[in-house]
């Protein structure tokens, strides 16, 4: 709404923009007595996590390795991730 006045009061970081898009589509939603889903059902969390920690691996390796090496840094962080899951499980 800012926006349209030409009021641009403060930048606007990409996690703010997405739960100000989720909360006005809950609200279109609901005015027009639509279901309205859980914003859970829509969120990309756990993708963006993944791809944080592989940018991760990836810039700690060497260019001319730089596949082969992080994706056996990865396979070895998220195998030992499964294991002390399922220790804990037993």
């Amino acid at each position: 709404m800012t926006h349209r006045r030409h009021m641009h009061l403060f930048k606007i970081r990409p996690k703010t923009h997405m739960l100000a898009e989720l909360g006005l589509d809950m609200k279109e939603l609901g005015e027009r007595n639509r279901i309205v889903l859980s914003p859970i059902c829509t969120c990309t969390w756990s993708d963006e996590d993944f791809i944080g920690r592989v940018s991760r691996c990836a810039r700690s390796t060497h260019g001319s390795t730089l596949s082969i090496s992080t994706m056996r840094r990865c396979l070895g962080m998220y195998s030992l991730q499964l294991a002390g899951f399922a220790a804990k499980k037993r």
